[in-house]
């Protein structure tokens, strides 16, 4: 199953905001996904009872992207911060 709607963008000097949503029934795992303002994706792991948002923010200069993440899990939460390079 997905969804996707998109608005916002209309002009030049506007921005353009997606969202997209995916039921991944074989994977057992569902996402929300958001670009506009920043790239973001919420990933729930229902077999593992695990929450994954992801945030990431581009930096040109660098090539790279700053990414933030918040997993939490029934153990576990766990918060990162990192850098990821575009090949």
């Amino acid at each position: 199953m997905r969804a996707e709607n998109s608005f916002g963008g209309g002009s030049e000097d506007s921005i353009k905001h997606t969202v997209k949503f995916t039921v991944k029934a074989t994977e057992t795992r569902a996402d929300l996904e958001y670009k506009g303002l920043t790239d973001a994706q919420l990933t729930y792991f229902v077999t593992q009872a695990k929450t994954n948002l992801e945030v990431r923010e581009p930096m040109k200069a660098l090539g790279t992207n700053l990414v933030y993440n918040n997993i939490i899990s029934p153990n576990e939460t766990r918060n990162m911060l990192s850098m990821r390079w575009i090949f």
